[in-house]
């Protein structure tokens, strides 16, 4: 299952280590072995802050609901 997402022999996976628990590292280290575990919380964490347009108004507007409903 693991090879039809990732192929026979990726150069790294790239993870969220800190959301993968420790035993699916393990695996993905024992199934590729030489394989580098790329974490990559700290660039998904900034491109979490970065909002559209829509996302914004969908803030405010969840603002102006919750500020009513006080």
């Amino acid at each position: 299952m693991l090879s039809l997402m990732l192929g026979n022999e990726p150069s790294r996976i790239r993870i969220k280590s800190n959301l993968i628990p420790k035993i699916v590292q393990n695996i993905l280290s024992e199934t590729y072995p030489g394989t580098a575990l790329d974490d990559i919380s700290p660039v998904l964490d900034k491109r979490r802050m970065i909002k559209s347009d829509a996302e914004i108004d969908v803030i405010r507007q969840t603002g102006k609901i919750s500020g009513a409903m006080m």
